[in-house]
């Protein structure tokens, strides 16, 4: 489950992004948005998490580190926030003091009552800038292979 379920992700092209500037990442079910439900069923309430780790690392081990958490706040839990432009968009920053180079990145909701959803998906991103902080991973148990 390190990027989807396994058997199911596809290799992809590095995207070329700046440190310290944005990144607009979409969450969907479905490749129909005619459907009501293409974005994430409004039953699963949690929060939203982004992710980094190195690319060589193949997500594998404790490697993550986080880079993006909306949990619950002002009535609103981070599923709320991507349901509620009917799209599933979610606007993110990409850490303007990182080290150049190439990372997954890995975003996904999370149910608060059934953990972490395996729909997960990563992007593949090379990151330029002047930057020399190489984040400590924030291995968390939900991103643990399974």
């Amino acid at each position: 489950m390190t990027c989807g379920i396994p058997g199911k992700s596809k290799d992809a092209a590095l995207c070329p992004v700046e440190a310290g500037s944005e990144m607009r990442l979409q969450f969907q079910n479905y490749d129909d948005p005619s459907r009501d439900d293409w974005v994430i069923d409004k039953s699963h309430k949690g929060p939203i998490l982004v992710y980094l780790a190195p690319l060589e690392s193949a997500g594998k081990g404790d490697v993550w580190f986080k880079i993006f958490e909306h949990g619950y706040s002002d009535g609103k839990w981070g599923t709320d926030l991507i349901r509620g432009d009917k799209e599933g968009k979610l606007t993110i920053t990409i850490p303007a003091d990182i080290k150049p180079g190439d990372y997954l990145l890995r975003n996904y909701a999370k149910d608060k009552n059934n953990g972490a959803q395996y729909f997960i998906n990563c992007a593949h991103i090379t990151v330029s800038g002047s930057g020399t902080s190489v984040p400590k991973a924030s291995y968390s148990r939900y991103l643990q292979d399974r």
